[in-house]
């Protein structure tokens, strides 16, 4: 019968018998107690596969991932956070989230948490600060995955690289604006300087007559 399991359970007797009905109880409370045990079993194993597939997700992710409770002190952090922050993970789970922010970014990062409801989902541009006082821009994203106690997991990309190429295609576009504007200007300044000759010319040939 599909979605549902069943086994086998044997008696071997020498001889043919008739089973009373207490026997056949107590078979059956048999068989169902080891049908539960092995779906027990069958589960346990399931959820353990289940926990080491996303534990190498989490540990394999090219994104730092930081897992917090209500009040956001880390409980948890995956090998890249440990390599972006420069911090052991033993140092990151002693910390908060907040605390991985400049000073000046850390009124950012408050006011997202408290304007993002249980269902949210938040993703906002601001800065952490490394071990080392180093200072980079992220992208963090963040959402509620505990249902009886909050726990949020913060998803953290250093954007660093998207920010330089962005500088510099802003540095190309106004070198390239300032190049037509200056190729502009030569070329007005050439014709103007043309038809300054042409009336000078003009003006020495009506003097004539």
């Amino acid at each position: 019968v599909e979605n549902e399991r069943w086994g086998l359970l044997c008696y071997d007797s020498r001889a043919p018998r008739d089973w009373e009905a207490p026997e056949l109880t107590a078979l059956r409370a048999t068989a169902d107690l080891f049908a539960s045990l092995v779906v027990r079993n069958q589960q346990a194993e399931a959820l353990v596969q289940s926990e080491t597939r996303h534990r190498s997700l989490f540990e394999t992710s090219s994104d730092a991932i930081l897992i917090c409770d209500e009040h956001w002190r880390i409980q948890d952090a995956n090998r890249r956070a440990a390599d972006l922050t420069g911090y052991p993970r033993e140092e990151l789970m002693r910390l908060s989230a907040n605390d991985l922010h400049p000073a000046m970014a850390r009124t950012v990062s408050r006011h997202a948490q408290e304007m993002t409801g249980p269902s949210e989902f938040a993703r906002f541009e601001t800065e952490f600060i490394t071990r080392e006082g180093k200072v980079f821009p992220v992208e963090i994203s963040f959402c509620r995955v505990g249902l009886d106690t909050p726990v949020y997991q913060v998803t953290v990309r250093d954007i660093s690289e998207q920010r330089d190429l962005q500088q510099h295609l802003i540095q190309s576009i106004e070198a390239e604006r300032k190049s037509i504007g200056q190729e502009l200007h030569d070329g007005l300044c050439q014709e103007l300087k043309g038809l300054e000759i042409e009336v000078a010319l003009l003006a020495q040939r009506l003097r004539a007559y």
